[in-house]
Formats: C-alpha cells, sequence, structure tokens
C-alpha cells in the first residue's frame, strides 16, 4: 500500500491489525476492572487509529472502527461496551482478510 512515506507491504499490515486487535480486546477487562488508566488508553488508542486513517488507510472500515471506539467513552453497561470491543474485533479480522493477499493469516479470535 502506497503512503506518503513510501510502501507499506501488505504483510505488514496484517501485522499491524494483528496487533490491534490484541490492544482493542485490551478494553474489555479494563472495564469490567474500572481501571483507572482506561480512558487514557482508548484516548492514545484512537489518536493511533487516527493517524493511520489520516496517514494511509483510507477504508470505511478501518473509520468504523474509530467511530466505534469513540462511542466506548459514554458507554457504562459492560455487556454493551464487550460487544462493541468484539464487533471491533470482527472488523479487524476483515481487514486482515483484504490485506492478507496470498499470505499467512492465523484466525486467532473467534466471535
Amino acid at each position: 500500500m502506497d503512503t506518503k512515506y513510501g510502501d507499506i507491504n501488505n504483510s505488514d499490515l496484517v501485522l499491524y491489525f494483528n496487533r490491534l486487535i490484541n490492544k482493542i480486546y485490551k478494553l474489555m477487562p479494563m472495564k469490567e476492572n474500572k481501571d483507572s488508566t482506561y480512558n487514557k488508553y482508548l484516548e492514545k488508542l484512537i489518536m493511533q487509529l487516527i493517524g493511520g486513517d489520516n496517514l494511509f488507510i483510507s477504508d470505511s472500515l478501518f473509520v468504523e472502527i474509530i467511530f466505534n471506539l469513540e462511542s466506548l467513552f459514554e458507554i457504562d453497561d459492560v455487556k454493551l461496551h464487550n460487544s462493541i470491543v468484539k464487533e471491533n474485533i470482527s472488523i479487524c479480522q476483515s481487514l486482515i482478510k483484504k490485506f492478507n493477499i496470498g499470505g499467512w493469516y492465523y484466525e486467532f479470535w473467534s466471535i
């Protein structure tokens, strides 16, 4: 994929989205345990995604992840929160499949 800084190959994007899944998943226990760093962690995660969107990933699914994560600030219900987190993990899996052209993909998550 071409960026303003040069080419990023699809296998690097697959690795990025696998790491992103782990970062998004971390939100569930943080919310359940009322972790005091939850809001700051979520804010940093959203900022990282906005940077990625500005840099090279102009995909409506990627934007949907950003919107969904932003909504988590307003959600107190843990079940609803976790369902949105799981939805974002599924979106990441879809993006992994999209960028994984002829490469490997390990389906770790099953939601």
